[in-house]
């Protein structure tokens, strides 16, 4: 195994930017690890000029130097972990109603129907969906007397709302 070592730290480069480039021209590439160096490694000893491109590749990487579609995905991953953690929290607490008697099994049920396609939005990630809908969920952004009887209020509702713009605020 053949191992080049970087002493001084990117903290721009984009570490799946970086092992992409490196397949993408290196057949004998194996992986990298990072510590207080980098280290790169491949399974056959590498000329110096190739040895030479690849720490002044590494040295040029910016900030704009990522997979895009990868971030993507990665952002969206982030963010439905957030909005699973989002709505378990939202369920405990209405569980949590139910169990000290505060609401019926049938009121915690049509909350939860209420906001169905809210959730299925959150919990994929699509935060941005998620708070469309519930800007669209009621009539004028009122309540109706058949959600205020299921237990579905203006304050449920302005909490669940307000829970997902300051996310929307604080993540896009």
């Amino acid at each position: 195994m053949f191992t080049i070592t970087i002493n001084t730290i990117n903290n721009n480069a984009d570490g799946p930017f970086f092992n992409k480039w490196l397949n993408d021209n290196y057949d004998n590439y194996i992986g990298y690890s990072f510590s207080s160096h980098v280290f790169i490694y491949f399974s056959d000893i590498l000329d110096s000029s190739d040895e030479q491109n690849i720490i002044d590749k590494y040295n040029s990487l910016t900030e704009s130097d990522v997979l895009t579609l990868e971030n993507t995905e990665y952002q969206y991953y982030l963010k439905s972990v957030d909005g699973v953690n989002w709505y378990s929290s939202l369920r405990s607490v209405w569980f949590q109603e139910y169990n000290d008697g505060i609401i019926t099994l049938e009121n915690e049920h049509y909350r939860q129907m209420k906001i169905k396609t809210v959730k299925e939005f959150i919990i994929l990630g699509d935060w941005l969906d998620g708070q469309y809908e519930i800007d669209n969920l009621l009539n004028g952004g009122v309540v109706s007397q058949q959600d205020i009887d299921n237990s579905y209020t203006q304050e449920v509702h302005d909490d669940i709302k307000s829970s997902i713009d300051q996310y929307v605020l604080n993540n896009y």
